[in-house]
């Protein structure tokens, strides 16, 4: 990071102090992060950000996965009862290994998107992604997506 942008960064941080009593001590440990240069700790400057950012490819996936359990839901408001109970529910992406989380996170609970799926939740280590991928495919071939026949339904679980 360059000299000018480490002095602005700084002088928002100064900004913030004003604004957030309660911060000062953190803003100002921030602060001085930037004026040693400190390359090996600006990583506790971006603390709030993800790593990298959502793919539009993950992005797309995650809403999928959303509205496929969206559309299930619906399916059981019409009366199908899901002989696997479970599998017709949303149990989350893994916080460890799955980056899908983080985008779900924010959706559901930052968005308060997809309210019948919150909070959202950690799989802790069971990928739940391969899973969730057989079951869009069949999702993806129903006639009517978010108007599933109790057989659809049922092929969209029985593929978890």
């Amino acid at each position: 990071m360059d000299r000018p942008t480490r002095l602005i960064l700084w002088n928002q941080l100064e900004i913030l102090k004003e604004h957030n009593p309660g911060k000062v001590a953190d803003l100002q440990a921030q602060q001085e992060i930037l004026a040693s240069g400190d390359t090996s700790r600006y990583s506790e400057l971006y603390h709030m950000f993800n790593d990298e950012e959502a793919s539009e490819e993950m992005q797309k996936e995650v809403y999928d996965v959303l509205e496929m359990f969206r559309a299930l839901g619906s399916a059981k408001q019409n009366g199908w009862t899901p002989s696997n109970e479970k599998a017709s529910k949303f149990e989350g992406f893994d916080a460890n290994n799955d980056p899908h989380f983080a985008f779900a996170k924010y959706l559901i609970d930052q968005c308060r998107l997809y309210p019948e799926s919150a909070p959202n939740r950690n799989s802790h280590s069971i990928s739940t992604l391969p899973g969730y991928r057989r079951m869009l495919r069949i999702w993806r071939k129903a006639a009517n997506k978010y108007e599933l026949s109790e057989a659809e339904a049922e092929a969209i679980i029985h593929a978890s």
